[in-house]
């Protein structure tokens, strides 16, 4: 009787133990499920803009030729978004990584009311050359916590990639932008 009363105890030890696992990957699925969502949700960017590059353009207007011959890197966040957490390390890591950029970091508020227009989630990198030619304009990284693991601009400041781009499809944590 006492293996019995064993047996049934691990019983109910397995079957807990399997309800705790299933209610902890729901409630993840859950919190990721509202967290990870397109960059550009409405597609502002595609119907604004007749291409890619005319919407790169506009952002030029933010930068000037760099002295030094270097990149120049744009944090555009918004106070209230709760996905800049994720990116603040990210952020930090390029920092210190390529010392050479100029790292500069803005609040979406700032910016002018037609450049603040143009960003439809935050946070948001803008990355330019020494030219103030904007190479790059969307998001950090795509993925929930925009790691550096997931990284959409550091091929920029490596140099490997030099061709200008607009992630168009990306999904991660991104916070929409309220001002537009």
């Amino acid at each position: 009787m006492t293996a019995s009363k064993s047996s049934k105890r691990d019983f109910v030890t397995v079957i807990l133990a399997a309800l705790w696992a299933v209610t902890i990957i729901i409630s993840l699925i859950y919190i990721v499920k509202d967290r990870v969502v397109a960059f550009d949700p409405e597609q502002k960017i595609l119907s604004e803009f007749s291409s890619t590059l005319d919407y790169l353009d506009v952002f030029s207007k933010l930068f000037s030729k760099s002295l030094n011959d270097e990149k120049i890197v744009l944090r555009i966040t918004d106070s209230g978004c709760s996905c800049n957490k994720g990116s603040e390390l990210h952020w930090r890591t390029l920092k210190h990584t390529y010392s050479s950029a100029t790292f500069k970091e803005l609040d979406v508020s700032d910016l002018a009311a037609d450049i603040r227009a143009m960003v439809p989630s935050t946070p948001m990198a803008i990355v330019a050359d020494a030219n103030a030619v904007v190479l790059y304009a969307g998001p950090f990284s795509d993925a929930i916590y925009c790691s550096s693991d997931n990284s959409l601009i550091e091929s920029y400041l490596k140099n490997s990639l030099t061709m200008r781009y607009v992630p168009m499809a990306t999904e991660g944590c991104y916070c929409k932008n309220k001002s537009i």
